[in-house]
């Protein structure tokens, strides 16, 4: 199982934005995809929701 952490202190640098990139080409090569998201905005959420 491969972990990746995708973490900046300043915002609007795109971390978001690649963590769902990320999970979206691993989710098309089969694998399977956990994104946990800490953030408080909870933008990963909303962002894999419009993908799918």
């Amino acid at each position: 199982m491969r972990k990746i952490a995708i973490l900046g202190l300043k915002g609007g640098i795109g971390k978001t934005t690649t963590c769902v990139n990320l999970g979206s080409c691993a989710g098309a090569a089969r694998q399977r995809v956990l994104l946990i998201d800490t953030d408080t905005q909870a933008n990963v959420s909303l962002a894999w929701a419009s993908w799918t």
